[in-house]
């Protein structure tokens, strides 16, 4: 293969994580004679991040590195270095995640195709709550759900995806299922993991909101409120419930409810704090496009 690949990651609170990544993307590459560049990028982690980052590309000036001067986020992060990228072909995976050698053995099968947009699709176990979510999101969108799939796309489009960002478009995977490009998909034999495996309830719903927001904010903000409405009655009503109980000792319900009541208790307070988590999250998506343009701290091996 005569063409350059970017392989961009982007980095918070995971310092271990650089050098293991750079080492199994150098070798991978090196061993199979392929041009390459690394876009390391750091999201104003307060850790050693950037120290690995900066010493890696002061060795090895095919790894451009990038440090903002405050937290932005891994979309603003994507964005980013993709629009610094100089490769044939453009390549991003999240920096807790192993380099992936059977996916870029299939794309190298199939680059020279015309294909715009190369997906890998992991091997992911079926269950009823994931096909439930998968069954829905495709009845309301009309469109794939790619669960921790992994993506490289030709530099021809780069300026359509940046256009697409720009246009508020939110997340790098919703672009490239747009219609317009022409995608291809790879079975992968194995599942996707993250080396950290750490995932709770409240990053599941995170992840699940973000893929909804991209669709229909107008939507989203009524859905966010509703939820939020019915939390804060939910906790209400078992507030008054149980305090005319447990104070004033009057059975306003039949004892066998109590139970009932102390679960709506507790699940509105989970409700709560996870579409209050959620409102944080939408509002910094939706600020995506307003963004500040002097977000750097510092540079290396950036033309």
């Amino acid at each position: 293969m005569d063409k350059k690949i970017s392989i961009i990651n982007c980095f918070y609170n995971n310092p271990e994580d650089v050098i293991r990544n750079y080492n199994l993307i150098k070798n991978f590459f090196e061993e199979k004679n392929i041009n390459f560049e690394i876009i390391f990028i750091n999201d104003n982690s307060p850790d050693e991040t950037w120290s690995e980052i900066k010493e890696i590309s002061y060795k090895d000036t095919r790894v451009k590195a990038i440090c903002f001067k405050s937290n932005q986020g891994q979309q603003i992060a994507i964005k980013e270095a993709i629009n610094k990228s100089s490769g044939d072909y453009i390549h991003y995976y999240d920096s807790d995640l192993k380099f992936n050698e059977e996916f870029f053995d299939n794309f190298l099968k199939t680059h020279n195709k015309n294909y715009e947009v190369f997906w890998g699709i992991p091997n992911i176990s079926s269950t009823l709550l994931r096909n439930i979510f998968i069954f829905f999101y495709k009845f309301i969108f009309s469109k794939d759900y790619h669960y921790r799939s992994l993506f490289i796309f030709d530099y021809k489009i780069k300026n359509q995806i940046l256009d697409e960002y720009n246009d508020g478009k939110k997340f790098i995977g919703e672009i490239l299922s747009l219609k317009k490009f022409i995608n291809i998909k790879f079975n992968l034999s194995q599942n996707i993991s993250f080396k950290k495996t750490s995932y709770t309830f409240f990053k599941r719903f995170s992840l699940a909101v973000d893929h909804f927001v991209i669709n229909s904010e107008e939507l989203f903000d009524k859905i966010l409120i509703s939820f939020f409405s019915i939390a804060i009655l939910l906790f209400l009503f078992s507030i008054i419930i149980l305090i005319s109980k447990l104070i004033f000792s009057i059975n306003i319900i039949p004892g066998w409810l109590s139970v009932v009541v102390l679960v709506a208790f507790l699940s509105s307070l989970i409700l709560i704090f996870n579409v209050f988590f959620a409102m944080v999250n939408y509002n910094m998506l939706k600020n995506l496009k307003t963004q500040s343009k002097n977000i750097y701290f510092e540079t290396h091996n950036i033309d």
